[in-house]
């Protein structure tokens, strides 16, 4: 779940500064876009709000960076869930559908009979002081 940390000042500055851009920009588009002057002022006013607490009491921006947050942790949490569920269907499916048509076995799982053993042999290693250094 979400780790309770300590806010610094220095973070909820960053957060009402980058907040202000936001704000302050979607303004900027709508003025590029004539949008009503009424919504423009909205977001100009609440980009400047973010400025100002940002400069001069950014810890009265907490309860809205602890809410932000929260959202934020959700938000990844369902992202992460679809991101795996698109990964597994689109790439891992595939990819073991063309294994099955071609009959693959990478990793040596069918019996046969035949065999008196599953273990594979392994050459002896000729020097073990050799064979430890530089490893990698």
């Amino acid at each position: 779940m979400l780790q309770s940390s300590q806010t610094t000042r220095k973070e909820l500055r960053q957060f009402g500064l980058l907040f202000g851009v936001i704000f302050t920009g979607i303004g900027l588009y709508q003025l590029y876009n004539d949008t009503a002057e009424t919504a423009r002022l909205v977001w100009w006013i609440l980009g400047a709000l973010f400025f100002i607490a940002g400069y001069a009491a950014p810890t009265a921006l907490k309860p809205i960076h602890t809410v932000w947050m929260k959202f934020a942790f959700v938000l990844g949490w369902v992202n992460t869930r679809i991101i795996i569920t698109l990964i597994f269907f689109l790439v891992v499916t595939p990819i073991g559908l063309i294994m099955r048509i071609l009959k693959s076995d990478l990793l040596a799982e069918k019996i046969n009979k035949n065999t008196e053993t599953y273990w594979d042999d392994i050459e002896p290693v000729q020097s073990v002081k050799e064979h430890l250094e530089r490893q990698f």
